[in-house]
Parts: C-alpha cells; structure tokens; sequence
C-alpha cells in the first residue's frame, strides 16, 4: 500500500475494521490497467458470442473494448484506491461551529448483483471540529465510492466513514436518495413512481439540543416546499416506487443512535403524516 496516499490508507482501514470496505481482494490493483483491458475484451467477446451476437457488425465490433475502457477507467475506477481523490484538510481557523451542507450531489452507482445502474442524489452535512474540507471534495468523495460495484446502504456508510476519518468528527450525516434499474429495468416497477421527495437531514451535534429534549426530539434544518420544518426523530425515509429506496447514516450520541435502514420494495410500513401534499413518506423503526 506504500503507493497509497495517507488518506486513502486511513479511510480504507477505517472501512476495513467496520467491515464496511467493498469486497476485494486487493485496495490497489494487482496488474496494470491495460492488462485489466485486454482481458476483460476478451471475455466481453467470449460473452457477447454466446448471446449469439455478430461481432463482425461495424456497431457492435469495438463494443467489448468499449466496455473494458468503460469499467476499468470509469464506473469501477473507485475500486482502485491509487484513484483517491487528493484530500487536503484546512484548520478550522475560523472556529466554524455551525451545520456545513452539501445538496443534490449527483451520483451513478453499479448495482453489485445485476451490474445496472444506480442513479441518484445525495446530501452530506458535517459540524466542523479541528477541520473543515472544500466542497468540491466532498462531491469527489461521494463518486469515488459511487464508481464501484455497490449495494446503497453500504455506499451510504462508506461516505459517511471516509468523512468522519478525514475530518476527526462524528458530526457527520449522509443521505442517498436513488433509483435502482436492476428494478426499473427488468419489468418489476409496474406503477408509476410520484415525484421524489426531498432529501434529509439530521441532528448533529448534542450541544445544540436543548437540555430538555433528546436527540430524537431535536428538529433539523431540512425545510419542505411550504416551508414547514422537517422533523427527524423518527428517521423518515422514502417509499416512493419500487425502483427507490432511500437510506440515511447518521452519527449522533448513542442515546438517539439508530441503525442504518433502507425501506425494501413492496414492503409496507407505518405512514408518517408529513406537511406539503403528495408527499409519501414512512417511518422505520428497529
């Protein structure tokens, strides 16, 4: 790993000891990218053949070398932690004390069973301690670890623990809202899905909450379109088609603490009225 930066050993340590890292075999990989091409076009060809493809056809002649280039150099460049965005921290000089948010990042996973695509949004929000980050490196934390073979949950965390590594707090939250196309794909979304709701947020840090009320009580700062806050205590989540699934991962005093959860298709929970019309939400609890 001596080829690693600092960073990218630290944070895939930390994944590594929460058993959060991705599965494989190695944090850097073993023979070199163009390597890693050939082959995978070799296999690509060998595959594409027994669909009963003509690859001797203009359109689809270079399609399993564009399908190597594509893997190997884009949507599983983040398994390769030689690719680990280049992090620098700045001292909190200015003793920043207040809730720092990242919204609507945009990011396109790989569903880990079926190998389709995972698009969604996210929004990460930290309390900054001794550090603070530049936005911008906040985005390329999210895509790094978007740019694998994932499950949402384990994405969800990832973000979370890369952050809280980085930064030396727990006051970090993340929230992922996505569409599955392993889902939407293969004929299993068989109604329409209403408009995504807005994304979450969540209570951060203990010394802003009265003394009187519990974490679970404290009131974040997630508005909705009218307007209205939104309140967290009871983790509310998106059911809104089969194809989504929201998850949140939050780090907050263990009194307030839950886990991490995604809301399974076709799966019924109890309903949480929430302000603004045509808005479908749930509340999980463990």
């Amino acid at each position: 790993m001596s080829s690693l930066s600092k960073e990218a050993v630290l944070v895939h340590e930390a994944l590594v000891a929460r058993g959060l890292e991705t599965p494989m075999r190695a944090p850097v990989q073993e023979i070199d990218n163009e390597t890693r091409k050939r082959l995978i076009t070799g296999h690509m060809t060998e595959i594409m053949q027994l669909l009963n493809l003509d690859l001797s056809d203009d359109s689809l002649m270079e399609t399993p070398h564009r399908i190597a280039k594509m893997y190997v150099d884009e949507i599983f460049s983040g398994l390769d932690y030689s690719r680990f965005p280049k992090i620098t921290v700045i001292e909190n000089k200015m003793k920043v004390d207040e809730m720092v948010t990242v919204r609507d990042i945009t990011l396109t996973s790989t569903c880990e069973h079926h190998f389709v695509t995972i698009d969604g949004k996210a929004t990460v929000a930290y309390i900054p301690k001794d550090s603070v980050i530049g936005l911008s490196k906040i985005n390329r934390i999210v895509q790094f670890f978007a740019q694998r073979p994932q499950v949402q949950e384990r994405l969800t965390q990832q973000i979370l623990i890369a952050l809280q590594t980085l930064l030396g707090t727990n006051n970090v939250a993340v929230s992922i809202d996505a569409v599955h196309y392993c889902v939407k794909a293969r004929a299993f979304a068989t109604r329409p899905a209403p408009p995504p709701p807005p994304l979450s947020a969540a209570c951060l840090n203990p010394a802003r909450i009265p003394a009187r009320n519990s974490c679970a009580q404290y009131v974040t700062t997630t508005k909705t379109e009218q307007g209205a806050w939104r309140e967290m205590s009871r983790w509310t989540l998106s059911a809104a088609s089969p194809s989504s699934v929201s998850c949140f991962s939050i780090s907050a005093p263990s009194a307030c603490r839950r886990p991490l959860i995604s809301i399974p298709p076709g799966q019924e929970a109890r309903p949480l009225a929430m302000p603004g019309p045509g808005r479908s939400s749930t509340c999980w609890r463990r």
